[in-house]
Protein backbone atom coordinates (compact mmCIF):
# COMPACT_ATOMS: atom_id res chain seq x y z
CA UNK A 1 0.00 0.00 0.00
CA UNK A 2 1.51 3.33 -0.88
CA UNK A 3 1.50 6.09 1.06
CA UNK A 4 1.11 9.85 0.49
CA UNK A 5 2.71 12.30 2.44
CA UNK A 6 1.25 15.88 2.82
CA UNK A 7 1.85 19.29 4.32
CA UNK A 8 -1.24 21.37 4.77
CA UNK A 9 -0.81 25.24 6.14
CA UNK A 10 -3.76 27.30 6.60
CA UNK A 11 -3.99 31.27 7.47
CA UNK A 12 -0.54 32.63 5.59
CA UNK A 13 -1.91 35.87 5.97
CA UNK A 14 0.08 37.15 2.93
CA UNK A 15 3.47 36.92 4.66
CA UNK A 16 6.19 35.78 2.06
CA UNK A 17 8.52 34.56 4.24
CA UNK A 18 5.60 31.52 5.07
CA UNK A 19 4.86 31.31 1.69
CA UNK A 20 8.24 30.77 0.88
CA UNK A 21 9.06 27.92 3.65
CA UNK A 22 5.90 26.30 2.73
CA UNK A 23 6.95 25.75 -0.82
CA UNK A 24 10.21 24.69 0.73
CA UNK A 25 8.81 21.94 2.89
CA UNK A 26 7.88 19.51 -0.38
CA UNK A 27 11.55 19.13 -0.93
CA UNK A 28 12.62 19.20 2.49
CA UNK A 29 10.56 16.91 3.92
CA UNK A 30 10.16 14.36 0.74
CA UNK A 31 6.48 15.55 0.59
CA UNK A 32 4.15 14.29 -2.34
CA UNK A 33 1.26 16.95 -2.12
CA UNK A 34 1.09 20.43 -0.59
CA UNK A 35 -2.64 21.71 0.67
CA UNK A 36 -3.05 25.36 1.41
CA UNK A 37 -6.48 26.73 2.42
CA UNK A 38 -7.52 29.70 4.79
CA UNK A 39 -6.50 33.38 4.73
CA UNK A 40 -3.96 33.95 1.94
CA UNK A 41 -4.23 37.24 1.86
CA UNK A 42 -2.34 40.19 3.63
CA UNK A 43 -4.03 43.19 5.66
CA UNK A 44 -4.02 45.48 2.09
CA UNK A 45 -6.53 44.71 -0.50
CA UNK A 46 -6.00 46.26 -3.88
CA UNK A 47 -8.28 46.66 -5.90
CA UNK A 48 -8.22 45.81 -9.77
CA UNK A 49 -10.16 48.78 -11.84
CA UNK A 50 -10.83 48.98 -15.33
CA UNK A 51 -9.68 52.55 -16.95
CA UNK A 52 -11.52 53.60 -19.90
CA UNK A 53 -8.25 53.14 -21.86
CA UNK A 54 -8.94 49.55 -21.01
CA UNK A 55 -5.98 49.39 -18.43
Amino acid sequence: MARTKLMFATDLHGSEAVWRKFLNSAKIYGLDALVLSGDMTGKVMVPIVERPDGR
